[in-house]
């Protein structure tokens, strides 16, 4: 892993953001670099012109607050790890935002450098592996779906209740039904009719 992280910090309050940079900089394994910044409007211009091994993002800034913070940095940023570092200490908040896309959620009471820097490490890592795992999945699904669609055999994915969930062309001109006719159909009752 390269030793370089390159860090946004989405902190409007000056004394947690001061507090946070001086704990990353207690780390001497790694070369930071943190961009701070006090809005998301500025997190947003930051993401689109640089790019971000992590962002650290509080959940109550000057134009946005809550949830929907990581939402929308999440759509701003989508290839860059978010970890949500906030004063709010509430599990089910934290447990929504890493359900919707964050990677780790720090009450700021309980953070320590050690813990800090782990978390970035960790969060950069998962989602090198999440973004891997997807593109792999895309690349196998267009292949798939390739070699499927273009073959002259009909061709069938059913779930476990044999309910139609995929079919090509070919089953198409086979049944004589449209594919979003087919869809959802149980597989037994094509063969029957």
């Amino acid at each position: 892993m390269n030793n370089d992280i390159h860090i946004l910090l989405v902190e409007d309050n000056p004394g947690d953001a001061r507090f946070i940079r001086e704990m990353l900089l207690m780390d001497t394994k790694q070369q930071l670099t943190i961009d701070p910044v006090t809005t998301l409007k500025d997190a947003s211009d930051y993401v689109h012109a640089s790019d971000y091994d992590c962002i650290l993002l509080d959940l109550s800034l000057p134009d946005s607050h809550g949830i929907d913070t990581v939402l929308k940095m999440e759509t701003e940023a989508p290839e860059t790890p978010i970890v949500v570092l906030t004063g709010n200490d509430d599990e089910q908040l934290g447990i929504e935002a890493v359900q919707i896309g964050a990677q780790d959620y720090l009450p700021k009471s309980d953070v320590n450098s050690t813990l800090l820097i782990r978390a970035i490490r960790y969060a950069i890592e998962r989602h090198r592996s999440e973004m891997a795992l997807r593109r792999s999945e895309a690349e196998y699904r267009s292949l798939i779906d390739d070699v499927f669609d273009t073959s002259m055999v009909a061709v069938l994915i059913l779930d476990r209740d044999f309910h139609v969930v995929w079919c090509n062309e070919a089953t198409e001109v086979y049944f004589g039904i449209a594919r979003d006719l087919l869809l959802g159909r149980d597989k037994r009752q094509l063969i029957d009719d």
